[in-house]
């Protein structure tokens, strides 16, 4: 896939985007896949295309469109601590998502911690953790 998008560019990329950010969480947050990195490297892989040319600071529409409300299901999934079975699958797509791009980065970092601090379970010694995995993929700049 990640071949493809490397061909057609970063339009194809964006085009495709939310279908490859779907299949990735319903493959690595809802089923026991052995294949979760591979997702994790698509999803990088396909942000990176899809953001090729985008400067920091600039937040196309279809980021909000396509790429947002995916970010926030996958957020609502790690926020429910590892007594889901979703949750330690989403962490894993939004490290990866976050490594991405910068501005990827803001998106994750702005609904990971609306959720967090939605969540009934709030900021245990988990989410500790998994924060700390978040801020060392801090683009330099960011935050």
């Amino acid at each position: 896939l990640v071949f493809c998008l490397e061909k057609f560019g970063p339009t194809a990329a964006q085009k495709h985007l939310k279908d490859i950010l779907v299949t990735a969480r319903d493959q690595v947050c809802r089923t026991n896949t052995s294949c979760a990195r591979d997702f994790c490297r698509c999803v990088v892989e396909s942000l990176k295309i899809a953001m090729t040319g985008v400067p920091t600071g600039l937040h196309p529409s279809w980021v909000a469109k396509d790429v947002i409300p995916e970010l926030k299901e996958m957020a609502e999934d790690a926020s429910k601590g590892r007594m889901s079975l979703a949750s330690d699958g989403a962490r894993q797509l939004l490290l990866a998502a976050a490594a991405s791009h910068p501005v990827i980065y803001e998106y994750v970092w702005s609904a990971v911690m609306a959720a967090f601090l939605e969540a009934s379970s709030g900021f245990n010694a988990d989410a500790l953790t998994f924060m700390e995995d978040m801020l060392q993929l801090r683009p330099e700049g960011v935050l």
